[in-house]
């Protein structure tokens, strides 16, 4: 399959930023994002927001692949939220996890896309 990995650490008293990666062997890219439920970007993170976490995966092969999209953020090495999406990655995909901000915390997210839970290969 292919390798993709982001870390994005958030820290609540700085601007938010829109993050783009791509896959060292050029067989995926991914753009993450962070906005507002309506959609609108978000500029700085408050305690008690609703955040819409969205990581915009590009499959640069010409053929489709089963997937699994994993987000888990995480404070201190504990596990906050963990939730998964399995899909075929096409050309251009989306996808999406609603986070609520509770403290204000420095707060870790990994986004992975592997191959399957059964067969985890990045």
């Amino acid at each position: 399959m292919y390798k993709l990995f982001i870390i994005l650490t958030i820290f609540l008293s700085v601007i938010i930023n829109s993050y783009a990666l791509e896959d060292p062997l050029g067989r995926a890219s991914i753009d993450l994002h962070i906005t507002d439920l309506s959609g609108n970007p978000i500029n700085r993170l408050k305690e008690g927001t609703q955040l819409l976490i969205s990581a915009d995966i590009t499959n640069n092969l010409d053929i489709d692949q089963n997937c699994i999209v994993i987000f888990k953020i995480s404070y201190d090495d504990e596990v906050i939220q963990l939730a998964y999406i399995k899909s075929i990655l096409t050309n251009e995909n989306s996808f999406s996890l609603s986070w609520f901000v509770e403290d204000d915390k420095e707060y870790k997210i990994e986004v992975f896309v592997w191959e399957s839970l059964d067969n985890p290969i990045p």
